[in-house]
């Protein structure tokens, strides 16, 4: 089975990459990769792309290699049959070019990569069921990214032909020659790895995430490997107060009947009654983000944790343990009833 998160790699910026091939788990990561950038071709390309698809290969990825007529004029071959098994390529995304009964022929050998944006029903209906997929573009243009309504449509579509689909988010160094991010969400320009990815993943607007750019911030890749292995989204917190330090690395959930201006924890009021009483302290006004508890003062309602999804003003009765870390504000939008959630300290 294909894993949750993939990479792209380039030729021109591998070296720069390879480093990951040790900070990253790789294995069973899918990997993308253009092999028609005519900007990179030069007289060692085809033999830095065997070099590159090597060592991708010892790291037990899945390739997808994006290929056009023009890339097997470069290797000096006559069709796809022979640069699948010259690079051992594991997915095939067709550029222009190819007719749709080369298109036929290549998916019976080969699980078959679409665009997405472009997707030609009457032709992925003649396709081998369950071995196409649909690649959204990234954009690398400032602007032009789709927004979530645009993404959420497509996908509902793509799901209709039992097609799934794979979308992009900016990774930790933007890559040229633009330098503003590879999206296929604009609002996920300048996001954070995780919550971009997440947001799209959570939400169900593409079965797999790439990296568009050159990297994903350990840490980041981490919490969402984590989140995604057991459906317990992992929040990075700052200014943590000695009342919130009990509850890092706890597991809670979202009320279900939570207004959507909080998120009010469900098992906070019981672990408090097994401890002390809970005094009045920095009981200041709550900022979007804010991590609270309520103190004695409120009687009952004592111990109850809460995160504000909206600004609230300072309350007595109401102690501000902690805030989510700024870059992870979004992902407070994927927290809805029913979710399962955890503090982590950055």
């Amino acid at each position: 089975m294909l894993k949750t998160i993939g990479f792209a790699y380039y030729v021109t910026t591998f070296r720069e990459q390879k480093g990951q091939l040790q900070t990253l788990p790789l294995q069973g990561n899918m990997v993308f990769t253009s092999l028609h950038i005519a900007e990179e071709y030069d007289d060692a390309y085809v033999e830095d792309v065997k070099e590159m698809f090597r060592l991708l290969k010892k790291q037990d990825t899945k390739i997808i290699a994006d290929i056009s007529k023009r890339t097997l004029t470069k290797f000096g071959l006559s069709n796809v049959h022979s640069l699948i098994q010259l690079l051992d390529i594991d997915l095939v995304r067709l550029d222009y070019g190819f007719s749709d009964e080369e298109t036929i022929a290549i998916a019976k050998e080969v699980p078959l990569v679409v665009n997405a944006s472009t997707i030609d029903v009457k032709l992925i209906e003649k396709l081998p069921k369950g071995r196409v997929y649909a690649m959204h573009n990234f954009y690398p243009r400032k602007d032009t990214g789709l927004d979530v309504k645009q993404l959420k449509d497509m996908h509902e579509t793509l799901v209709k032909h039992e097609v799934k689909s794979i979308a992009f988010i900016p990774g930790e160094k933007y890559r040229g020659p633009i330098f503003e991010g590879l999206p296929t969400l604009e609002k996920h320009r300048d996001m954070n790895g995780y919550v971009a990815a997440l947001e799209i993943l959570w939400n169900h607007y593409a079965e797999y995430v790439f990296v568009g750019d050159i990297g994903m911030n350990f840490m980041d890749y981490q919490l969402l490997s984590d989140t995604l292995d057991d459906q317990v989204i992992r929040i990075p917190v700052v200014n943590v107060h000695e009342l919130l330090k009990p509850f890092i690395n706890q597991v809670f959930t979202n009320r279900i009947d939570s207004p959507s201006k909080l998120i009010r924890l469900q098992e906070s009021r019981e672990f408090a009654s097994q401890g002390a009483i809970i005094e009045a302290v920095n009981t200041i006004s709550r900022d979007y983000g804010s991590i609270t508890i309520d103190n004695k003062k409120y009687l009952r309602y004592s111990g109850e944790i809460q995160i504000t999804k909206k600004d609230f003003t300072a309350d007595e009765r109401v102690n501000v343990i902690g805030n989510v870390h700024p870059d992870y504000l979004s992902i407070l939008e994927c927290i809805t009833p029913g979710t399962k959630l955890m503090f982590v300290e950055k």
